[in-house]
Parts: structure tokens; C-alpha cells; sequence
């Protein structure tokens, strides 16, 4: 093996990453994208910093990352300084702004004091705005989002971002959070000692020092918003409720008077339910007079509802996530300004619930890049330049039967030996021409004779100068496509497995060919489904569909769908047999004398017999997976799916199991039963049909017998489609003298003698099924 013993250039690496992701997504991408992708990868890379990274180098990363991500100006830091007073405003390059510290005030004071996050498309016309705290070096704001920086159940400063490109939204307030409680983490290991700011607007020491608190506050922030709704609408209590999707419930996250129990109801009953629902808001001045309010929370509390109002808490999305309700106002009624008052305190409760999502989220990340190699099926197996391992993901480790710390370190050569010698050869060839290549297919020799096959890539990894650093081995465990191959031979055919794993393609794409189409249903179904009740309906057709699969798979034909009682199966897709239309119907002659077995069994049992018939059209459809992005199937459709279904339903107009279209009759090669039977148009097509009787699975008696059938009915037939009704009559009259239960014979009479008495104007020999 080619080894090289240049020291890793991992920043170089990265750019190469990045400006390949820049490629990758073509002209259409902005033209700071680089930068910007920079920026961020800057930022997730904070986790693996060293101690030598001083705080200020981490608050810029984290501040350019988040003004990058949003496209705005700037953005800046308002932290409550204790040793001098006031607010310390620091850039995004970490340093102080200004010498001077600026009193609480404007829309930062806001925040500082009330906690909420503040979005502001226009804060020139926000009467909060006061440009000597708001604005520090920046000749116009146009418009911001300000987020609290919060640790523990104290605010200790302000991240506020200033102009951004769009109008800014909560979901750009919901990002900023995010970014937030890595800065309070990032201060809070700097040691820095700052301030809480009151409600007085007095302030209260507290060093930062490290701590394990690594999410928002919600229920603070919660009781606060419901104790401002409460004194601002006089209401006697508040509740926030969430909506729990898996249980379809709302449950109170925060209200007074609860202490420590949870409510928990319907998300569709009484009135928090109707406006979770709905989406609107309401207000009811008697409870009582309201036929939706359930009174079972009053009865469980102990406590008595006279006036409510409650308002749907929406996320950025527009999603509603619960409902904010307050009852029995102090004094008088809930107003239309007391329902937009509460509106708005639930749009910083929809707010402030994202903002904390974000933050649980961010507590669950680990390292970045290894979190994806761990989550991958793959397994990814790296080697150092001198050809040791020096990564190896958890997937990797389960297809090689060994753990992480029997990987790594371990000489390549030494981990691939004995039977394993063929890896070693293709590493050897990547190594030597630095050109990537994909073995498929292979198998390894495990610890303890055992053999897993995979899929292995091998890469080089290269530096930017074009330094040697290592390998990239990427492996697949194919062991689940042995197990799919199994399972789909017990649905096909072996040789239709075959055709659709050697065939690139089939059955992925539209394409059009020729099929043969069978569709059969179960006759009488629904009196029957009536007389058995619905759990023998079910036990019956599954086992109905067990007998049918297994012989439509013996003759090559795939289930296409099933639809109630209807089996829908495709003869020559996706790969063509060169016999589908002789498959398709041997396989319907298979399925009547299975029925036959079947229905033995069943009335032994003392069930009710069942009845089927099949029709089997051959032509030209179009093939392929049809469906949305997230479920697809192999279907086919076009005019022989059409016509197919209009024979199965045919067969109970003539009195037969089984028929054929003309095309169909046409490419069978061996010797069945079958007879002309009519010259039809059915319904949706314009073309006439000639149809036929297959018969093989009737007890007709001697085979003369049939000849005379077919004969007899031919002349009747022909004479009929010719005009000659009185000569058919004799014809189909002498089929019944040899089977006298011949249906068909006896519908044609019906027919003939009804067109003797009405002659059509015009006559071609076809008639029109409806």
C-alpha cells in the first residue's frame, strides 16, 4: 500500500467540502453561498474546539453563523453588566461596541424585562424603539428580532439581530433561540460574572458559572404569560393547554390553581376543544348557556366556570399547537380587546413553546458529523495515511461482528487477511491510481467461519494539495436483499425474480407493452358478505386469495392489486414470458379446478360454496410505478385493464366462468376448450370485441359432444352476425339438444328472436353491451 505522511490539512478539507456543495448545486446558488456555508460550518465546529479557542473567538463564530444563516447586518449582544452598570452592547466580532453602558430601555429593555422574544418587521414605527440603546452603530434599523438569553429562571441579556434581508418571521426568532442557549453556554464557561434585570428594572448578582441547564424555561415563561393575562383581562385564572397527537388530548402545561395536577381532555370536546378545532377564538359569557362546555373539569377541580375565553396558540407554521384560555373576568364580560389582547400574549405562548422545542432538540445533539456517520445503515470504515483504522461508525462494526475498540488502530492489512486477501488487492489498486471503485457483491470471511456479503466502496481521501490522507471504506450489508429475494419468490415466480433483478429498469419506468390481463371476482358477494358477517368475510378471502396467489404464481403471473373481492394479476409484466396469454389462461382454468377443492373443503365444513368469474384481455398498456413520492406501486393501465373487467363482468350475462377477447384466443399454442361466443362493444370502447368461452374445467362429457357444441354454435354464430336470425335459431335450437343447460345458446335465442320481431335499420353483426 502507497502510504503518505503529510500532516492532515483538515481546514482545507472543508473548504474542498464546501466549494463542492457550492458545485454540486449549479448557478442557481447565491453568490455568497460559500460564505455562508462557511460560516456555519464554522459554528458546528465549536463543539470540537480546544481550550485554547478564547470565548470572544466562539461568540463570533456563533454570532456570524446565525447573521449569515438569516442574511442580516449584524448581530450583537446586550449583556446586563454589574461592575458598571447598565447594558454592555458587544458586536459580532466580540468586542464592546461602546465604552458607555446604556440604561434598560426601547425594545431590548422589553425583552430584558418581560423575557419574550420580539420580532419587529418595522421598528422605526415600533413605539418601543429608542434608537440610543436599539441601534448602537447602525445609521438605520429597518428591522430586528430580539431574543433573551435566559439561564436558570433569569434573563441575563439580549441577542438581537439587526436588518435582515426578508421580513423577519418566528421562525427566525425560533433560530435565534436556538443560537441563544449556545451563547449562554459560551458565558457561562467564560466565568464572566453579569446581571438579571427585574421586573423593577433594579438588577440582581449573578455569576455565571458552568452549569448543566442546557434548555429554556418553558413553565416559567408559561406562568409569567399567564399571570400578565390574568392581570391585564382581570380574568381569576389562565390555562395554557397542548395539543398530544398521541393521544389525541390537550393537556395543561401551565395555569394557576392546578398546583401540581395536569388536565387533561378530548381535543374534541367542550369549548377548548371546539377552538383547538376550529382555529377561532370564543367568548362566552354564560358558560352554562353553551351546549359544547363540559363541565367535568369544573367537577374534577372543585371550581365553578361562569365566563371563558380562549384563543388558539399557533406555531410559525400556522399550525395550531393548543389553546390559551382564561375564565371568570373580575369584572363584567370578555370584549373583542380583551380576545385580541389574549391573541397576542398567545402568539409569544406559540413562540416561547418553539423557542423551547429548539432548545430540547439542541440538548439531544452530539458531535455533528459523527452523529450522521453513526445514524447511517452503511457502515464507513476510514484508514490514517500510514493504512491504520482510524474511524469506524457503529454499522460497521456490526457487519464486521466486532467492536470499536477492536477496529481502531488496527493495520488494514491485518483486519482483511486470509480469504480476505481480495479487499486488500482493490485497496492496493485505489491507493495506487487514486481513483475510487466499487466492488458489489463480495463476500467476507468473519471470525468464526462466518460469511456476510456486501456492497464496498473504496475512496481516496485526498487534501486539497493533493496530499495522501487515508481511505474511505463505505460497506452494505446485502444480507436484506437475500431476505427481500426470498420473500418475493414466495409471491412470483423464480424466473420473474430473476428477470427483475437482472433487468435494469423493469418496472421502474413507464414503459408500454403487451400483457395479458386477468381480473376475477367473487360472485354474489355482497349477499354473501351479508349471510357470514364481517370476521368470516375476512377469514374467507384470505384464504380464497392464499389458494388463488399460489396458482396464478405457478403459471408466471403477478397480483397486481387486490380490490374487495377482485384479484387483478398481469401476465408479461414487468418482463414478458413469451407465453403470458397461454399462461393467463391455464392459470384461470388452474383457478377453477382449485375452486372446485376449495369449495369441497368448505362444504364439508359446512360453508357456503363460493362462485367466480374471469375475464382476460391481451394488448398493448402502459407499465410502471404510478403513485405519490411516498407511496408508489407496479401497475398497468390502458385499454386491455378496461377490457378485462368488462369480461369478468360479462361472464354472469352469458352464464360462464371464463372469457376471452379475440387477441387473447389468438397467441394461445396449446389445445384448449374454447368457442366463439359473440361480437361484442362494450362500454368505454368504441372497437367491437370478438369474445370467447374458455371451457376446460366444464365436465362437457365425450369430446364429440363439445365438437358438436361448438360446431352448431359456430353456424348459429355466423348466421346471426350475418342477418340470417331464422337460420340461427335452428343452430343454437340444436346446441341445447346436446346440452341443454347451455346458457349461452339460450340467451342468443332470447336475442335472435327479440330481433325478428324489432329488425334493426341498421345491422353489423355487433351488439352492444351497456
Amino acid at each position: 500500500m502507497t502510504v503518505c505522511r503529510n500532516t492532515p490539512n483538515y481546514p482545507a478539507l472543508a473548504e474542498r467540502l464546501v466549494a463542492r456543495c457550492v458545485a454540486d448545486i449549479g448557478e442557481a446558488a447565491p453568490k455568497d453561498l460559500a460564505a455562508r456555508l462557511t460560516a456555519v460550518a464554522g459554528a458546528l465546529a465549536l463543539r470540537h474546539a480546544g481550550p485554547d479557542l478564547l470565548p470572544n473567538e466562539r461568540l463570533h463564530l456563533l454570532h456570524d453563523a446565525l447573521a449569515r444563516a438569516v442574511g442580516a447586518a449584524d448581530c450583537r449582544l446586550y449583556l446586563v453588566d454589574l461592575t458598571e452598570g447598565g447594558v454592555a452592547v458587544t458586536g459580532s466580532d466580540g468586542a464592546i461596541l461602546s465604552p458607555e453602558r446604556f440604561a434598560i430601555s426601547g425594545i431590548v429593555g422589553s425583552v430584558l424585562v418581560d423575557t419574550l422574544p420580539a420580532v419587529v418587521p418595522d421598528a422605526q414605527a415600533d413605539p418601543r424603539f429608542d434608537r440610543r440603546l436599539d441601534g448602537i452603530g447602525v445609521d438605520a434599523v429597518r428591522s430586528m428580532v430580539c431574543v433573551p438569553l435566559v439561564r436558570g429562571e433569569h434573563c441575563i441579556g439580549v441577542l438581537q439581530v439587526i436588518n435582515l434581508a426578508a421580513p423577519p418571521t418566528k421562525a427566525d426568532a425560533a433560530l435565534a433561540a436556538l443560537v441563544a442557549g449556545w451563547i449562554v453556554i459560551v458565558l457561562s464557561q467564560s466565568g464572566k460574572a453579569v446581571g438579571v434585570c427585574t421586573e423593577a428594572g433594579s438588577r440582581i448578582e449573578m455569576p455565571l458559572a458552568i452549569g448543566e441547564r442546557r434548555h429554556m424555561d418553558l413553565d416559567g415563561v408559561l406562568g409569567r404569560l399567564v399571570a400578565v393575562a390574568e392581570d391585564v383581562l382581570q380574568a381569576d385564572r389562565g390555562t395554557v393547554f397542548f395539543y398530544d397527537s398521541l393521544t389525541d388530548e390537550l393537556y395543561s402545561r401551565s395555569g394557576s390553581g392546578l398546583g401540581c395536577r395536569q388536565i387533561r381532555l378530548s381535543a374534541s370536546c367542550g369549548l377548548v376543544g371546539a377552538v383547538f378545532r376550529t382555529g377561532v377564538g370564543v367568548r362566552a359569557a354564560d358558560v352554562t348557556q353553551d351546549p359544547r362546555y363540559d363541565r367535568s373539569i369544573d367537577r374534577a377541580l372543585g371550581y365553578k366556570v361562569s365566563t371563558l375565553m380562549a384563543v388558539p396558540v399557533r406555531g410559525s407554521d400556522g399550525r395550531t399547537l393548543g389553546v390559551f384560555q382564561v375564565v371568570n373576568r373580575r369584572r363584567g364580560e370578555f370584549n373583542m380587546a380583551d380576545e385580541r389582547r389574549l391573541a397576542g400574549l398567545a402568539e409569544q405562548v406559540g413562540l416561547a413553546f418553539e423557542s423551547w422545542r429548539l432548545f430540547d432538540e439542541m440538548a439531544t445533539v452530539k458531535s455533528y458529523n459523527e452523529d450522521i456517520l453513526r445514524s447511517l445503515p452503511s457502515g464507513v470504515l476510514t484508514t490514517d495515511p500510514h493504512g491504520s483504522v482510524s474511524f469506524a461508525n457503529p454499522a460497521v462494526c456490526r457487519i464486521l461482528r466486532r467492536g470499536d475498540e477492536d477496529l481502531r488502530g488496527q493495520p488494514i492489512t491485518r483486519l482483511f487477511s486470509g480469504l480476505n486477501t481480495w479487499l486488500l488487492e482493490e485497496i492496493e489498486e485505489v491507493s495506487a491510481s487514486r481513483t475510487g471503485k466499487l466492488v458489489e457483491g463480495h463476500e467476507l470471511m468473519l471470525d468464526g467461519d462466518e460469511w456476510v456479503a456486501v456492497n464496498l466502496s473504496i475512496e481516496p481521501l485526498m487534501s486539497k494539495d493533493g496530499a495522501w490522507l487515508g481511505l474511505v471504506l463505505v460497506m452494505e450489508d446485502v444480507t436484506r436483499e437475500k431476505k427481500f429475494r426470498r420473500t418475493m419468490s414466495r409471491l412470483v415466480s423464480d424466473e420473474l425474480v430473476d428477470s427483475l433483478i437482472d433487468t435494469e429498469g423493469a418496472g421502474v419506468a413507464g414503459q408500454a407493452q403487451d400483457v395479458s390481463v386477468l381480473m376475477s371476482d367473487i360472485r354474489s358477494f355482497t349477499t354473501l358478505t351479508e349471510a357470514i358477517g364481517p370476521t368470516e368475510t375476512v377469514a374467507m378471502l384470505n384464504e380464497y386469495f392464499s389458494f388463488m396467489e399460489d396458482v396464478v404464481s405457478n403459471r408466471k403471473g403477478m397480483v397486481d392489486k387486490y380490490i374487495g373481492d377482485a384479484m387483478m394479476v398481469l401476465f408479461g409484466a414487468p418482463v414478458s414470458t413469451g407465453a403470458d396469454a397461454e399462461n393467463a389462461v391455464t392459470a384461470s382454468v388452474d383457478m377453477l379446478r382449485v375452486l372446485t377443492m376449495l369449495n369441497a373443503r368448505r362444504k364439508g365444513a359446512g360453508k357456503q360454496e363460493l362462485r367466480i368469474g374471469v375475464g382476460i384481455a391481451t394488448g398493448q398498456v402502459i407499465t410502471g410505478n404510478i403513485g405519490s413520492s411516498k407511496r408508489m406501486s407496479f401497475t398497468a393501465i390502458g385499454d386491455a385493464v378496461n377490457l378485462s373487467a368488462r369480461l369478468e363482468a360479462l361472464t354472469k350475462a352469458y352464464g360462464v366462468d371464463v372469457l376471452i377477447c379475440g387477441a387473447t384466443q389468438a397467441r394461445l399454442t396449446a389445445d384448449h376448450k374454447v368457442r366463439r361466443l359473440d361480437v361484442i362493444r362494450v362500454r368505454g370502447q368504441g372497437r367491437p370485441s370478438t369474445v370467447y368461452e374458455v371451457a376446460d374445467h366444464r365436465p362437457i362429457g365425450a369430446t364429440d359432444a363439445w365438437a358438436d357444441i361448438v360446431g352448431h354454435y359456430d353456424l348459429g354464430l355466423t348466421a346471426y352476425t350475418g342477418g340470417d336470425w331464422e337460420r340461427a335459431l335452428g343452430q343454437f335450437q340444436k346446441v341445447l339438444e346436446v346440452d341443454p343447460g347451455d346458457t349461452p345458446s339460450s340467451r342468443m335465442l332470447t336475442r335472435c328472436r327479440r330481433l325478428l320481431r324489432e329488425p334493426p335499420q341498421e345491422w353489423d353483426g355487433v351488439w352492444t353491451h351497456q
